[in-house]
């Protein structure tokens, strides 16, 4: 299992496919729309149903095409490892964001196909609503800053490698 979590990807997707955890709680201690609010903070039930979204698309065709994003934006990271001729820590981030924003997009699939909704369990209320999110939200989210910035300090990484200019060098 250890030698498993040592890849990157391994472990992002286990990071994006948590939070099945905190989604069966939240459905196992509130009925749908129930919760608790601690000041302005809550915990809750909240689903967002399969409807249509933008652009008259609902929300299993935006996972569609998420998940063609999400395939790039992989193809993308190996090929600037495989160009570098080396897997500099860089971009084993930035593929470590990509498996878990795949985690992500693997479970809310999943769940909107299995019972046409998708569980918020916790969020902040402003005025009159709330914005309701969940851990896929804040993985999602995240994951979408590391990418470019592990592709960003990959390049920098090759930049900086001797080895690349000198023959016979070894990294330093």
């Amino acid at each position: 299992m250890r030698r498993l979590l040592r890849h990157p990807e391994t472990a992002g997707l286990l990071l994006g496919l948590s939070d099945v955890i905190f989604r069966a709680l939240a459905a196992a201690t509130w009925p749908p729309s129930g919760g608790r609010l601690f000041g302005r903070f809550f915990l809750a039930n909240v689903h967002h149903r399969v409807e249509k979204r933008a652009f008259g698309l609902d929300s299993l065709e935006w996972f569609g095409i998420a998940a063609v994003v999400v395939v790039l934006m992989y193809g993308g990271v190996r090929l600037c490892s495989h160009v570098a001729h080396r897997d500099y820590a860089g971009y084993r981030l930035a593929r470590f964001a990509v498996a878990a924003m795949a985690g992500v997009l693997m479970l809310n699939t999943a769940e909107a196909l299995l019972t046409g909704k998708v569980t918020d369990w916790f969020g902040l209320v402003h005025g009159n609503g709330g914005k309701a999110l969940n851990l896929g939200d804040l993985v999602a989210w995240t994951a979408a800053v590391l990418v470019p910035g592990g592709i960003f300090a990959g390049v920098i990484g090759y930049l900086r490698d001797p080895a690349k200019y000198v023959p016979g060098a070894q990294p330093g």
